[in-house]
């Protein structure tokens, strides 16, 4: 069975009864605020708004919120000293927003003054994608275990090499002694296929075919737990023999693949600069647009404020600067320099071309130009 509510019902509203309030220049004020409603204080300066709102209201609710932790947790917290009131009932847990303005500087905007823009930064720091400008790659650093995990996906059955580069800057007589302490004994051409021996004809050339690398290992692919854990074995060795770097050639597929543990795009050997929070900031020289230096603003020179009426000609007064006296001996030097370079200065501004403009604007070597 259902009851109606009467017509005459009505609904009841809470409120945060203040009385006798006394704070400061309040003289016994007695107030009803309705709860989950937006009320305004508004009056003259002087009137109590703020001792009524701030003063009264919310230090007693910090007050009481305050009162009712531990003596521990007290001890951490600013205490607010009783308002002078004689009662507050109904109040809620108060919370205060300041009315001082932050300090504010050329670079501050809504981002730095309400902090969000701290957490932004760290956020595409985590989340920022890098992207060779010149392959169109996802620039990321390579591990041992992602490394495998890229080979797997290749077929079963696929004959997979496992190479790594010659050092370029050493002899190659140094590359071959140090590959041999290190216990590789084979070269591969992936051109040709052809496998040799470091010691067969290899120390008589000056330097290695492009071509040419370490033959760390040589499997054929499958997923059995024996194989992956010897592709991870030879993955990491090959890491650490060519200091973060090597190479995977897929011969059933002639498809090769580079792995770098560096942050750099290692088809284009283009090292890139990791994504971190400074580089999201204009308030710092490796995030600042390099034009602005993060102001979001240039001073520059307004052609049109120069030279507001293009139907003039220079030696009519076009350039308006040098029309003051103290800018005159400027305007002499214009008019010498487009002596000089046989330019007509009684032609109206407008119909001169872009080489004489550029003489006018930038100089003959003499005259240093409006610039």
């Amino acid at each position: 069975m259902k009851i109606k509510k009467s017509k005459s019902a009505k609904k009841v509203v809470k409120y945060i009864s203040i009385k006798n309030a006394k704070t400061h220049n309040l003289k016994n004020i007695n107030v009803d605020v309705p709860r989950n409603r937006f009320t305004v204080i508004s009056g003259v300066s002087g009137s109590g708004k703020s001792s009524l709102a701030f003063d009264t209201l919310y230090a007693e609710g910090q007050r009481r919120f305050v009162e009712s932790l531990s003596a521990y947790a007290r001890q951490f917290l600013e205490r607010m000293s009783k308002p002078d009131v004689e009662s507050i009932s109904g109040l809620p847990p108060a919370i205060a927003i300041g009315q001082n303005s932050p300090p504010r500087n050329p670079r501050s905007t809504v981002g730095t003054s309400t902090e969000i823009y701290d957490h932004l930064r760290l956020l595409l720091a985590r989340i920022g994608v890098a992207i060779c400008y010149k392959c169109g790659a996802v620039v990321r650093k390579d591990t041992a275990q992602s490394s495998v995990e890229t080979i797997l996906k290749y077929d079963d059955g696929d004959r997979i090499y496992i190479l790594f580069s010659p050092n370029p800057t050493k002899q190659i007589n140094e590359e071959l002694d140090r590959a041999k302490q290190l216990g590789y004994f084979r070269t591969i051409d992936i051109a040709t296929g052809e496998i040799s021996e470091l010691d067969d004809a290899l120390p008589s050339k000056s330097e290695f075919e492009k071509s040419t690398y370490f033959l760390a290992d040589r499997l054929i692919l499958s997923h059995d737990d024996e194989l992956i854990t010897r592709l991870t074995d030879s993955v990491e060795a090959a890491l650490s023999a060519a200091d973060g770097k090597f190479i995977v050639w897929n011969q059933s597929k002639n498809a090769v693949k580079k792995f770098s543990t560096i942050f750099e795009c290692a088809d284009c050997d283009i090292r890139y600069e990791e994504p971190e929070p400074r580089l999201f900031s204009f308030n710092n020289p490796k995030g600042a647009c390099p034009h602005c230096q993060g102001f979001g603003r240039t001073m520059g020179i307004d052609e049109d404020a120069v030279v507001p009426d293009k139907s003039l000609s220079i030696s009519n007064d076009a350039i308006l600067p040098f029309k003051s006296t103290s800018f005159f001996k400027y305007k002499n030097d214009l008019l010498k320099a487009m002596a000089r370079n046989n330019i007509t200065p009684t032609i109206p501004y407008k119909r001169h071309s872009e080489e004489e403009l550029k003489i006018i604007w930038d100089g003959d070597g003499k005259f240093g130009g409006i610039n």
